[in-house]
């Protein structure tokens, strides 16, 4: 049967279902103005520059399953800053430092939610 369904899509099943799954959160996000990038602050535009990524590295974590699927962990930003990123991990000394550290980012994406603008600076293209 999946011989089949790979014949009419022209892809694996399994291909096809993660890709209509990226599109649904991709859609739901711009819907919902959750689609500016955890990274830079940047919307992102297109379902093809669009990836989920965890905040903080789920590696490192003391416990890898849970910080896996911890949904407060998880954010959406660009496929290339999401990669960038996977390169050098940061590992702060504490909460307040790390949340210092994110604060531009988070602002510029307060800022952009508040505007008609569908960019946050103008290091945004």
């Amino acid at each position: 049967m999946s011989e089949k369904k790979k014949a009419v899509l022209g892809i694996s099943l399994g291909t096809a279902a993660n890709r209509l799954r990226k599109a649904l959160l991709f859609s739901m996000a711009h819907r919902l103005k959750e689609d500016f990038c955890f990274r830079c602050g940047c919307q992102i535009e297109t379902v093809d520059e669009f990836s989920v990524e965890h905040k903080e590295s789920w590696q490192l974590s003391d416990n890898p399953v849970e910080a896996y699927f911890d949904l407060k962990n998880i954010s959406f930003s660009h496929l290339g800053c999401n990669s960038r990123a996977a390169f050098r991990v940061k590992v702060y000394a504490n909460k307040k430092e790390r949340d210092a550290a994110g604060w531009p980012r988070r602002a510029a994406r307060r800022a952009a939610k508040g505007s008609s603008s569908t960019t946050v600076s103008a290091t945004c293209s």
